[in-house]
């Protein structure tokens, strides 16, 4: 381990529990104001729906301001107040908890599938920007920490009409918080039996016209092995450190500006056995860094003009050591970097009519051991008009147009079309329905790629003539809301996916030789099904929430099921809160079906068909208020015990305790 990582996580935990001490204050009448303030005339519920709380600001669906349910298209957030309910330590965990989302663990970490298509067909954004550090087409969501995220925004469906390449399956973009309050302090940590460790601590102000926020956190975890009679690891033990820092100044009354910086380190170590007998002890260390830089001035009481620029690093050093040996010792340096800036200009409701028109651009470069050429670069250049118009004559009905334009250094013009209705016959019941195009690029390492594993007798190259991969997209969604707390909603999602790049056996290796394999554009596939969900009030304690999310999946030309899809994901949670004790309870279990996977099981050279097993995965969190500003909580994650090193290689029962408080 890192000397530094623990000097970390030492001054990181002096920290929390100083400022878990210096806060703790009694507050027993400010929550009985803050309840009596809350409760309506009526003698509503105190613990409203998840949605009531989100009568709020999204930004993802049209990359303007608009309220969560006036958008055109099918959008659900994630709030603080479930981040905090649950007690997810990372963007995952948090994500885990929606039905419609699947997140299966790969050698790149903890992936997304939305749709049915995999973690590569789905953009990933802090802030609206895009997150860098994609490990065979992942970005690992465990590596993305909490503390500082105010929501996360999903939007499904193909997005590229606004957002580019990689949105065809859909966005999800994590929003962060800048301070808001005079002064606010919060700090948490949590202790595992299987001695894992966790810490963080922010604090945010606001004075005059200035807010802003400082954020660190510290996580530890030992690993886990699903497989102990082996000396190979199931699980990699890591330490890992971040700190951001968030600010927003007001200038005027018609300019603000917005800067983010973010820096995160992770340490990961595993050993891996290979069945020639070598054994190797692996270690992987990344470091991402991201700057941004937003003013947004108001021209008018009509239109406003926002001009983002940001740049992004993300570095991955791999190692892998052979014990009693170095013949097969391999050591790789990776540095990915992406400069980005857009100008959009934005209406308010004009004429019946919001436009927004933008530019984007980026350059984008790739250094690798692994690429032919040692680095990849690429430029990008966009423009994209749509415009919501709220039509006149057929009341709550808003048809959205919006096309996006984008130019590829390497793969020349790309049009992306996209249609969004949206229509309420009378207020508790919408229906959205979208229809658009969608690509993705081929990524360096699939164009340049030059790999020799000669532990395992294969070669990678990549493919400078692969075209891009295209799709069409479309979304018919209703959401129905009784007595403004019961909610219920279903969306159908069709996908059809062209040019889809798989590996391919170019060239059978001899006796003794090494087969070659390469990426080629030879697959067709579609994906379609329905998403669902029904939530319940629990009066003033909380909700029950049901989810049914039922997906096909199929590779068109090979005539069989995509891998690794479940076709059913059944889902149900329970929150709960009562007031006088100051006692939270959330329990989340989610049910997957069985996935097919193609495996060579024989050695024969045909690929076998092997299921899965269904699985449970059942998570519960418990916090109970001391003082009113502190929180004790008790967390338990798998208490099923699901998992198996083949197919699912995921965490084993784990139980933390911890202390949290706030200002």
């Amino acid at each position: 381990m890192f000397p530094h990582c623990r000097h970390f996580g030492v001054i990181s935990c002096f920290v929390v529990m100083i400022l878990s001490l210096s806060i703790a204050r009694a507050s027993t009448q400010e929550e009985t104001k803050q309840i009596t303030e809350n409760k309506s005339e009526e003698g509503e519920p105190l613990e409203i729906s998840e949605a009531e709380k989100l009568e709020t600001v999204v930004v993802t669906a049209t990359r303007t301001e608009r309220l969560l349910t006036e958008t055109p298209y099918s959008t659900e957030v994630i709030s603080a107040d479930a981040i905090s309910a649950s007690g997810a330590a990372s963007v995952a965990e948090a994500l885990a908890y929606n039905t419609n989302l699947y997140l299966p663990r790969t050698f790149g970490g903890v992936g997304l599938e939305m749709q049915g298509l995999s973690s590569e067909y789905s953009l990933i954004l802090i802030d609206g920007q895009k997150v860098p550090g994609r490990v065979g087409g992942v970005i690992d969501l465990s590596r993305i920490p909490i503390e500082n995220v105010e929501r996360i925004e999903i939007i499904r469906g193909a997005s590229s009409a606004l957002y580019g390449a990689d949105a065809l399956a859909g966005v999800v973009n994590i929003i962060t918080r800048e301070g808001q309050k005079p002064l606010s302090l919060k700090g948490t940590l949590g202790l595992g039996f299987d001695k894992s460790f966790l810490a963080s601590a922010d604090v945010g102000g606001r004075y005059k016209n200035v807010a802003s926020k400082l954020a660190l956190g510290v996580q530890t975890s030992p690993g886990y092995d699903l497989t102990p009679g082996d000396i190979a690891t199931t699980g990699s033990e890591y330490e890992q450190f971040n700190i951001s820092s968030r600010s927003l100044v007001d200038i005027g009354e018609n300019l603000e500006l917005k800067q983010r910086t973010d820096y995160l380190y992770r340490d990961q170590r595993a050993v891996e056995a290979r069945s020639s007998g070598a054994v190797f002890d692996r270690a992987n260390r990344t470091e991402t860094f991201s700057f941004l830089l937003e003013p947004k001035l108001r021209l008018s009481n009509l239109s406003d003009l926002t001009v983002t620029t940001s740049y992004s690093l993300f570095r991955d050093q791999y190692l892998l050591d052979q014990r009693k040996s170095s013949t097969l010792d391999s050591v790789q340096d990776t540095w990915e970097h992406l400069v980005s800036g857009s100008v959009q200009w934005d209406t308010q409701e004009w004429d019946s009519h919001r436009l927004s028109v933008g530019l984007d651009a980026s350059y984008e470069s790739l250094r690798s051991e692994r690429l032919v050429s040692g680095v990849g670069t690429r430029n990008r250049a966009a423009v994209f008009l749509q415009d919501e118009w709220s039509v006149p004559f057929v009341a709550s009905l808003s048809v959205v147009p919006g096309i996006r334009l984008d130019y590829d250094s390497q793969f020349g013009t790309q049009p992306t079309p996209k249609l969004g209705l949206r229509y309420s016959p009378w207020k508790p019941v919408v229906f959205r329905t979208s229809y658009g195009w969608g690509y993705r690029a081929p990524s360096f390492k699939e164009l340049l790629m030059d790999f020799e594993n000669q532990s395992r007798g294969y070669v990678v190259a990549g493919n400078l003539d692969l075209n891009p991969e295209v799709s069409k997209s479309f979304n018919f969604g209703a959401e129905f809301t009784l007595l403004r707390f019961w909610k219920a909603g279903a969306n159908f999602f069709y996908n059809d996916l062209e040019n889809m790049i798989a590996t391919d056996l170019v060239t059978q290796g001899s006796a003794g030789g090494a087969n070659k394999y390469s990426y080629v554009n030879v697959g067709k596939a579609l994906t379609k099904g329905v998403e669902s969900f029904m939530q319940l009030p629990l009066w003033t304690f909380g909700y029950l929430k049901f989810g049914y999310a039922y997906t096909v999946a199929r590779d068109l030309i090979l005539d069989r099921r995509l891998e690794g899809r479940p076709k059913h994901r059944f889902n149900f949670g329970l929150k709960t809160r009562v007031r006088k004790t100051g006692t939270e309870l959330f329990v989340n279990a989610t049910r997957v079906g069985e996935r097919r996977f193609f495996i060579d099981e024989n050695l024969d050279g045909v690929l076998d068909k092997v299921d899965a097993d269904a699985f449970v995965h059942l998570d519960l969190n418990m916090k109970q208020m001391i003082f009113g500003q502190y929180g004790i909580y008790l967390k338990a994650e798998n208490l099923l015990n699901a998992g198996d090193p083949d197919f699912l290689p995921i965490q084993p029962r784990t139980i933390v305790c911890g202390l949290s408080g706030n200002l």
